[in-house]
């Protein structure tokens, strides 16, 4: 399994649009339900701080 950690921090004006298209890309995996991943997102509680997490098989090629 290889694991990919992404920590970023947005301007406070594009938080909420940010945040938007995070849940956008879980509408997506959620319709093609790729094999093998295990994806997460947070936004902290600072509200422009954003965590991605994604886990997946690392023989494969990263479905992301």
């Amino acid at each position: 399994m290889k694991t990919t950690m992404v920590r970023y921090r947005t301007s406070g004006a594009h938080a909420d649009a940010n945040q938007a298209l995070v849940r956008a890309v879980f509408d997506d995996l959620r319709a093609s339900a790729p094999q093998g991943l295990r994806y997460a997102s947070y936004r902290l509680a600072d509200g422009v701080t954003f965590v991605h997490i994604a886990t997946h098989d690392a023989s494969q090629k990263s479905p992301l």
